[in-house]
């Protein structure tokens, strides 16, 4: 169960993300590139009480589930 909480935390931010800097809830994953990886990422470093192992946990859940969709077409 703490793995799937730790996704829903992590598609959290993501939709924070988009709202605040893409003023979007949704993203088509053509848009996806290297410029959004590291907008997300200082993002995420200026989140309260957020240390760089969680931040590249985060980095790291949102590669996997690009895969994922990736190869799901």
């Amino acid at each position: 169960m703490g793995n799937t909480k730790n996704y829903f935390t992590t598609h959290k931010y993501i939709f924070l993300f988009l709202k605040q800097k893409h003023r979007t809830t949704d993203i088509y994953l053509s848009e996806l590139n290297y410029k959004f990886i590291i907008d997300f990422e200082r993002f995420l470093r200026h989140q309260k009480d957020m240390g760089n192992n969680t931040v590249m946990k985060h980095i790291e859940r949102l590669r996997k589930l690009v895969n994922l969709a990736h190869k799901m077409e």
